[in-house]
């Protein structure tokens, strides 16, 4: 069986794509370096009541990323060279949404600092109107993958770093 055709079709036959580890040395290194880290995030996850988690992420329309082969050297579909960016910044506590902001200027400093300033702290201690997707996002969805953190750090201790079900 080729290659191509076993990864088009490895879920129908019941192949899963996993690093190549060399050796049980890199094994035991690298499930010993995840055991660490959850038995340091062990106390971390006492104080989640306090805890603010945010991030921002970028969604780029004719985002063309993959490669098409043909013998004629004309592009298939023209490519844009600057394509329209909306980059998004979300907060969470384990008590529900905080603060969401979109914007299409490039992050820097300053203007973190202002979405912190105008989205995050006043919205921390104060429900206002969300748009619609922010609105219909469930706390309960919210608040069990804060929660779940304790049980997949649990996991992976007493799997002594290896591979949870998580």
């Amino acid at each position: 069986m080729a290659l191509t055709t076993l990864e088009k079709n490895r879920n129908a036959v019941n192949f899963f794509w996993q690093k190549k580890i060399r050796n049980a040395r890199e094994i035991s290194q690298r499930t010993g370096i995840l055991l660490r880290s959850c038995e340091r995030y062990v106390e971390l996850l006492k104080k989640t009541e306090k805890v603010i988690f945010s991030d921002e992420t970028t969604i780029q329309m004719f985002c063309n990323t993959l490669s098409a082969w043909s013998r004629d050297a004309k592009p298939i579909a023209s490519m844009v060279k600057h394509p329209f960016k909306i980059h998004v910044w979300g907060a969470i506590s384990v008590k529900g949404k905080i603060g969401m902001h979109m914007f299409i200027e490039n992050l820097d400093r300053n203007l973190y600092r202002q979405i912190l300033n105008e989205h995050l702290y006043d919205n921390a201690n104060a429900m206002h109107d969300r748009r619609k997707e922010w609105d219909d996002l469930d706390n309960n969805v919210i608040v069990n993958c804060i929660n779940s953190m304790r049980s997949r750090i649990e996991a992976c201790i007493d799997a002594k770093g290896g591979h949870i079900k998580y």
